[in-house]
């Protein structure tokens, strides 16, 4: 995790900022963490997207197993980059948007992902 804030809040939730597999979800009152924040994550684009609920009939020892095999693996697999990929081309990548509700033209809330140990 590069941030400070992110750093922060994966101690806080006790998960060690500086492993890989790391992969938190923050939305309310809700913790998520691999295949159940990546789940979270996809339904919440909205759409089509909403059909990935489905993958929870599947157990969670499996669905985490898939998630770790590809967490593992995803630079071997799918290259890196020596910058992050950021949507918002005025945001510094480093640091947290100081409300991270402002550009959603919804309404509705987005939640908040962090990924540890990605130190590019």
């Amino acid at each position: 995790m590069q941030s400070e804030l992110g750093r922060a809040l994966l101690a806080q939730h006790g998960y060690d900022p500086d492993d890989p597999l790391t992969f938190l979800v923050l939305d309310g009152d809700r913790c998520l963490t691999q295949s159940d924040a990546w789940i979270h994550l996809v339904a919440a684009a909205g759409g089509g997207w909403r059909l990935i609920h489905a993958a929870r009939v599947i157990p969670r020892v499996l669905r985490d197993s898939v998630y770790r095999l590809v967490a593992r693996n995803r630079y071997r697999w799918l290259g890196r980059r020596s910058t992050c990929y950021n949507a918002h081309t005025n945001m510094d990548p480093n640091s947290a948007p100081s409300d991270p509700h402002a550009s959603q033209a919804s309404g509705k809330e987005r939640p908040l992902s962090l990924t540890g140990g990605d130190k590019h």
